[in-house]
């Protein structure tokens, strides 16, 4: 997590133990609970898992249902489009690697179906 977020989540935290009656703070708090994936841009055709998701599991991206291939640890990656080999994978916006085999929607992505951008860029 970095600096300013966990800096916004004290911050989020310390306001809801204050004004804990309060509606609006009581739904961003579940909100916040809520959230399945990070998507950063809207390029990204990845999406990272903020706790770990089982395989038939359906995640919402940007009002979308996709259904989950495989079991996914938190923090990784699912594919939220079909990518077909050799294509480009972007994550938060950044070139990530290129898809070794086609990756359906709903994969777990990692080291076994992409090649790191820092493999082919050096």
């Amino acid at each position: 997590m970095r600096i300013k977020e966990f800096q916004i989540l004290q911050f989020e935290h310390a306001v809801y133990r204050q004004y804990s009656g309060c509606i609006a703070l009581r739904a961003l708090r579940r909100r916040r609970m809520m959230e399945t994936v990070l998507k950063i841009d809207k390029k990204d055709n990845l999406v990272t898992c903020l706790r770990a998701v089982k395989k038939g599991e359906t995640i919402t991206v940007d009002g979308k249902n996709i259904t989950v291939n495989q079991d996914v640890p938190q923090f990784h990656k699912i594919a939220v489009e079909n990518i077909a080999k050799g294509e480009t994978c972007y994550k938060y916006g950044q070139v990530i690697g290129k898809a070794l085999c086609d990756i359906k929607e709903g994969d777990y992505v990692h080291v076994h179906n992409i090649i790191s951008a820092k493999d082919f860029t050096a």
